[in-house]
């Protein structure tokens, strides 16, 4: 049997690679039409590579720095490769003479068309990575968490009756010997302390750790204070002056001046000064003006806070 001409092979060369560019084209159309759909359904924006448009053949064609390439954005199937794969069985067929038909486009190639059709490949912007929205589901996936979850700050500062475990003061009275500092902490509205006749003096509670600070009520008997102040110190040595914690002018206290000290039975006539906002381990009462001409005189005094001297107030 005479073989075909030279003109008749790059011919019958020519029109089948023309077809198999017909038919890859088709496939091309049709997925870029069925992703479309999905994409509409599902809400999903879909951001396919642009690229410029073969004059030969018409695909989309998307360049790089190094070479251009047809690789499906969204299955990263090559058509190119196709494309290539085609002419060089075209030319080895030609050249060997063979004029059997055309074989039918790979199967291989169908089944990556419909895989693809399922889902979509998008460009994660933070990482460069593909996130894979599925078609049969409602919304997008990432395949790891955006961020790192945030740190849980300290608590709220909370107002509780703290326990102070310790009392000392600049001096005790003289003449009632019995009305030690302890006893202006000791729970007891029946018990005082007084301080000698001068001024300035002092009553320094100890919490035993450091807390926070919100409130402090003080119950005066008659010999009160007209100008205090409340310090804070974390080390019993260094004290400063707890913000809004300065008083003038006070004349409130459980007796009448001149009266007989009688113990009071409530917090009514207490002076409660807040809010405060203050984190230390001892608290102190700095008087610097009485009420009379008697020694500083409290009945009990109580402060509220706290046990987490770090809290967020």
């Amino acid at each position: 049997m005479r073989s075909a001409p030279d003109s008749q092979r790059k011919r019958y060369g020519g029109s089948r690679r023309s077809l198999w560019i017909r038919v890859l084209t088709g496939l091309r159309i049709a997925h870029l039409v069925a992703v479309g759909l999905v994409a509409l359904g599902q809400g999903c924006a879909y951001g396919g590579a642009s690229g410029s448009r073969d004059s030969s053949s018409g695909l989309a064609t998307g360049s790089s720095d190094d070479e251009a390439s047809t690789a499906d954005p969204v299955s990263g199937f090559s058509l190119d490769a196709m494309m290539t794969a085609s002419g060089s069985s075209t030319g080895a067929m030609g050249a060997s003479g063979e004029t059997a038909g055309s074989p039918a486009p790979s199967d291989d190639a169908a089944d990556v068309a419909d895989s693809t059709a399922g889902a979509m490949a998008t460009p994660d912007a933070s990482s460069g990575a593909a996130v894979t929205h599925d078609s049969g589901s409602s919304g997008s996936s990432s395949g790891a968490a955006s961020g790192a979850p945030a740190e849980a700050g300290p608590p709220k500062c909370g107002s509780t009756l703290l326990t102070p475990t310790a009392a000392t003061a600049s001096s005790v009275s003289t003449t009632n010997t019995a009305n030690v500092a302890s006893n202006a902490i000791d729970g007891m509205l029946s018990t005082r302390w007084e301080s000698a006749q001068s001024d300035p003096q002092w009553l320094d509670v100890d919490f035993g750790a450091p807390v926070f600070i919100s409130e402090v009520d003080i119950l005066w008997e008659a010999a009160c204070a007209t100008n205090y102040a409340f310090e804070i110190s974390s080390n019993g040595t260094t004290w400063t002056t707890i913000p809004n914690g300065t008083i003038t002018g006070n004349t409130t206290a459980a007796n009448l001046p001149g009266a007989t000290p009688t113990p009071p039975t409530d917090w009514s006539k207490s002076v409660m000064t807040k809010p405060l906002a203050a984190s230390g381990r001892y608290l102190r009462m700095n008087g610097t003006m009485r009420c009379t001409a008697y020694g500083y005189s409290i009945w009990e005094l109580r402060a509220y806070g706290d046990k987490n001297a770090s809290c967020t107030p």
